[in-house]
Parts: C-alpha cells; structure tokens; sequence
C-alpha cells in the first residue's frame, strides 16, 4: 500500500508573526511551536520596555532628601547634622541606582534593534525628527556636538532621547506583530516632547563615559545614639530590603563563624529571595571597630582571623561585584546551593563606637602635645573635648585605629552622632512616633487601662539613662523594672481605669498609683 506524503509538514511557521523559515532569518522549534527571530527581538524589547517603566516608576518615588529628613524627624531625636548627611547620601545612592538601569536598558534596546532591523538610531527616526536634528547641526559651532550623533559610544544618550518612538513600536504587537506604526496624540505635542528629551540628552552627552561610584555610610559614635535606628529608619522611608549583622560575627573564609557573605544571604532573606530587590537593598553592619587591625602590643599567638582578614575580604563585596551567596547555612562549599548577587547597586552601612579613637585625634591636633604651643590653636582645642572630637576624624586617624586604607577609601561618607543630652534622651521618652512611653501605653490600652507618664517620671528616667552611659538604649530595661511588678499583677487587676508612673515609682521607693472604676461609672 501506498505511504501518502504531506508537504504541509515540512513548512514550518512562526506561532506569531505567520511567517515561514524562509522569509526570516531564523526560526526557533519547539515541543509543536515556533517563533521567529524578528519576534524574539520584539518581545525581548517588550520586556525592556517593561522594565523601563518600573525604572521610571521607582525614580518617581525617590524621596528629595528634604523629605528623607523629615521621615528621620519623626522617629529619630537630635542628631541634626547625621540625618542631613544620610537623606543626601541615600538620595544620591538610589538616583545613581535609576540612572545605570536606564542606561543599560536604553543601550540593550538599541543593540537588539539594530541588530533586528540593521538601521541605527538615527534611521529609524520619524523625518521631522532627523529634520530637527540636523538643523541643529548646520547650526552648531562645535565639531565636538556634531560627532556626538554619529559616535556609537553617545548612542545610549540618543536611546533615551527615542524612548517615545520604540513605546509605538511596541504598542501595536497585540495587533499583529507586523504592524509598527508610530502613535502620537499630535504632532505639536510629539515635536515638544522630543525637544525636551533633545536638551537632556545634549546636556547629559558629555558625561556619556562617566561612571558613578557608590557613595558608602560609615557612622561613628558612642552606643545608644540610634546608629542602627537611623539605619533602620532610612531603610523604611526607602522601602527596600534592609538586613542587620554584627561584624564580630564575621571571620575568615574557613574559620569558624560566618562568612562575609553571610551578610548577603540575610539581605536575599529580607527581600523574601527576590535577588532584584535585594541588589538594591541596604546592609548595615554594626560594631565595625571591633574588626580593626590589632596593635603590635596585643597580638597573640594564634591567627587574627576576625580583623584585618575581615576587612579584606568585604572590599569586593561593598565596592561592587558578583558574589556566590549560599542559599542555606553560613558556609559555601563544593555541593551547596548558591545564587548569584550583584553588589554594586546595594547600600553598606557601617557603624561603630570606636573606643579609643579620640585619643589619635588628640595627638594629632596637638591637644595634648609637650612643649610650646601657640596661644592660638591652645585657645581653639581648649572647647573640643569628649565625643566632639570625632567630628574631626581623618581618614588617616581611622587607619592609625587600625582600618585598611583600601577599606576606608571605599566609605567615602562619614557622619559623626553625638552623644544624647537628658532633654534628648526625654524627648525620645515622648516625641517620635515609636516612642517607648507610647508603646508602653498600647500596651496597657489593651486591657482598657490608661498608662500615665508624670513630667518629673520622663526626667529621672532621662537622668538614670545618662547617668549610666547606656544613652537611649538604656531606656527599656528602666521602665521595665519600674512596671514589672504591675505588669504581673495587671491580668489579676479588676475594675482599673489609670495607672500614673511618676518619678519615685522610677526610683523605686513607690509602686505605680492604680485608680478604679468608681461604682457609679
């Protein structure tokens, strides 16, 4: 019997366009489908596209650094002059994050583009548009201005400045795929949008090969100045992944402890392991002065392997590079899970009390210095004393303390947190919108009784705090021991409306008055 040959199934079709294997270039099969490379390179553009607009929505949404302020004033007391320096650090950080991914979205676009269609950038224009620009070119004095359309290496620039001619390119794919006709509301809106676009590109052309470096946090002061609060703070009012360690947890790959990928690995688990979020999220690393470098006095004979080795290996990893994260455990070897991680785009703060560091910059401003000295610089040390001193540190003193130059150079932005006063210490009792005698009051409100904080309360618990030294993370601990014996009993109270705290309830000589529900209530 005869073998009946169908011809039909040898002509393959793109899913898409319609298209057969021998009107495009290439034809990529699959399990009963196929797509063509034209709609490859579509879609692809689509996708980009997508991501642009996300770029353009998270570049809406980043906060002036007047209004970062203004956040940190809310939960954050004192501390005028750190809170300035972290709203425009963390501005200019995620302003520099927007401006890469539009460059490198634009460049892909053109390349894939180019590479669909073998037209440049300046061909496929509308004709008004190539009009424009070469009236500007018979009229530009400047050789420089006229090569920059022609030059490849400006063609990102121009990218940006055609973003609206590629949005109508895509937007007819629902349509057809092969219908790519340029949609516009007139002609007269069209031609200002581009000139506006036009001007930037003219203006950001020069620094077309310029590359923006990360601006690094490193925040020095005494403990319980909010260090990590304001970390913290500044994390929420960005709204990305935030992920806390403690660097004397850190040692050397090998050693026992965690490696300093460890730090990365919490920022994935931050950001629920989406690593897109996390490689724009923000990692504080605190007590970064126990890691520094130690004297020759107080080596041992065993290995340093939680200081210098330390630093060493976090210089890749805060300048910007891709790292192997493990997805589970604290230790990278060959049969582990790992994902990778793009650092360049992630915020490194760092924080630390660094005891001792006043008296290397004492030394070096003479303050203590034998022999002569002018009346002049005596007069003008006389005033600077105690935690005052760290707003002069160099980063020569940081590296005497013993911190690696190359660690110091890639922090390039340092703030200097003073130590609380009792009224800022009383103000935190009160002010912030988390403050602690509000938090302590929900917690009473709960059970339907008012928790009553006295003035002369906020003040002897403001002076116990300064008193030891603790600063505001002393706060707690004396509330706690204040209310202990209430909170106890409070499940047992019945009928009880107020409780007020005043300041021999915090001194311990008295117990908290509890007011009732009168009979008549």
């Amino acid at each position: 019997m005869g073998e009946v040959v169908s011809y039909d199934d040898e002509v393959m079709v793109c899913n898409f366009c319609g298209k057969s294997e021998e009107q495009v270039t290439k034809l990529i099969a699959g399990p009963g489908v196929a797509i063509c490379d034209e709609c490859v390179a579509i879609c692809t553009e689509i996708l980009q596209e997508h991501q642009q607009e996300d770029a353009q929505v998270f570049a809406d949404h980043i906060p002036a650094p007047r209004a970062i302020y203004d956040y940190l004033e809310q939960y954050v007391v004192g501390q005028y002059q750190a809170k300035r320096t972290l709203a425009v650090a963390v501005h200019n950080h995620y302003k520099r994050v927007v401006m890469q991914s539009y460059e490198q979205l634009s460049k892909q676009s053109e390349q894939n583009t180019e590479h669909a269609t073998g037209q440049t950038l300046r061909d496929k224009m509308p004709v008004h548009h190539q009009a424009f620009i070469e009236h500007d070119e018979a009229h530009d004095d400047t050789s420089h201005d006229k090569r920059a359309y022609d030059d490849p290496a400006h063609d990102d620039t121009l990218a940006l400045a055609l973003h609206t001619d590629s949005q109508s390119r895509f937007s007819s794919f629902s349509q057809g795929l092969h219908k790519r006709e340029r949609q516009s509301d007139t002609a007269h809106h069209e031609q200002e949008s581009y000139n506006h676009r036009h001007k930037l590109a003219q203006l950001a052309k020069a620094f077309g090969h310029v590359r923006i470096d990360k601006s690094n946090v490193l925040m020095l002061g005494p403990t319980g100045v909010g260090k990590t609060y304001l970390a913290r703070t500044l994390a929420d009012v960005m709204h990305v992944p935030f992920a806390l360690t403690d660097a004397t947890t850190l040692t050397e790959a090998g050693y026992v402890g965690d490696d300093v990928e460890t730090v990365l690995q919490r920022l994935i688990q931050a950001a629920d392991g989406d690593i897109e979020r996390a490689q724009s999220g923000i990692i504080y690393i605190d007590e970064i002065d126990k890691i520094a470098r130690k004297s020759g006095e107080n080596t041992s004979i065993t290995r340093d392997v939680s200081g210098e080795g330390v630093q060493q290996a976090l210089l890749k990893i805060i300048e910007g590079t891709v790292a192997s994260v493990p997805v589970e455990g604290s230790r990278k070897h060959r049969d582990l899970e790992t994902v990778q991680i793009d650092t360049r785009n992630i915020l490194f703060m760092f924080g630390g009390a660094f005891v001792g560091l006043e008296d290397i910059i004492e030394r070096r401003l003479g303050k203590h210095e034998s022999g002569f000295v002018t009346s002049d610089k005596r007069d003008e040390l006389a005033h600077v004393d105690g935690n005052a001193l760290l707003h002069y540190v160099t980063g020569d003193d940081l590296i005497e303390f013993g911190m690696l130059p190359e660690f110091i150079g890639r922090i390039p932005v340092r703030t200097v947190l003073d130590e609380l006063q009792e009224q800022d210490l009383a103000r935190i009792l009160c002010d912030p919108v988390n403050a602690l005698t509000k938090q302590y009051q929900k917690l009473f409100a709960f059970d339907g009784i008012t928790l009553d904080f006295q003035d002369d309360a906020i003040a002897q618990i403001a002076h116990i705090a300064k008193s030891s030294g603790t600063g505001a993370r002393g706060l707690r601990s004396i509330i706690e021991q204040a209310l202990e014996e209430t909170m106890f009993q409070l499940p047992e109270l019945h009928n009880v409306t107020r409780i007020i705290v005043d300041a021999e309830v915090i001194e311990g000589r008295e117990r908290p008055r509890v007011e009732y529900r009168t009979a008549e209530a």
